[in-house]
């Protein structure tokens, strides 16, 4: 089983309506899926790859 941890994030009404509208244009259904794709999409590729391979390998 894979831990999962959860960061809380507080923000104020405003900022809550600029991360749903950038969340929908991005075709994300939920703002915590767009808020990780926009923390990580900076990682590289071979990282991300990588990652994912030992994902897979662990799983076996």
């Amino acid at each position: 089983m894979v831990k999962k941890n959860i960061l809380f994030v507080r923000i104020n009404e405003e900022q809550k309506k600029v991360l749903q509208s950038k969340s929908r244009a991005f075709g994300f259904t939920k703002m915590s899926d767009y808020v990780r794709f926009t923390l990580f999409m900076s990682m590289p590729i071979e990282e991300k790859i990588n990652k994912i391979y030992e994902k897979v390998v662990e799983d076996e």
